[in-house]
């Protein structure tokens, strides 16, 4: 079982990492996918993401950006996410990023989010945990 697991676009790993490091410094168990590579290669990616997403990580960080609504990916993993938040609207599991001006999707516009514009991957680990 994974604290966090991340959900991010390719193009904001800069960010992504630094946060993933400073989680573990915490001694937080993180499910990145960067640490995985050895363990995912043959599997079904869908499934174990799936699996992941859905069932493995009590909290899911998603780092929200223009390049993480436009990639196939990503897309996947936040329709499981997504499904997720519908089993269990009223949990707050979903940890939201922006890390650029992107619109919020509908179904977490009322959420509160944490704006990573102009913070160091300290505080955004510090904001969340």
């Amino acid at each position: 079982i994974y604290d966090f697991a991340i959900s991010y676009a390719g193009e904001d790993r800069h960010i992504v990492d630094l946060v993933a490091t400073e989680l573990k410094l915490k001694g937080l168990k993180i499910f990145y996918d960067k640490d995985f590579v050895k363990e995912s290669i043959g599997t079904d990616l869908i499934d174990y993401l799936l699996e992941v997403y859905k069932n493995s990580a009590k909290n899911v960080i998603v780092f929200l950006s223009e390049n993480y609504l436009n990639k196939k990916w990503t897309g996947f993993e936040w329709q499981t996410i997504k499904q997720k938040l519908i089993d269990n609207y009223a949990s707050n599991f979903l940890k939201i990023v922006k890390i650029d001006d992107v619109p919020t999707p509908e179904i977490v516009e009322s959420r509160a989010y944490i704006s990573g514009k102009g913070k160091t991957a300290i505080e955004i680990a510090n904001l969340l945990f």
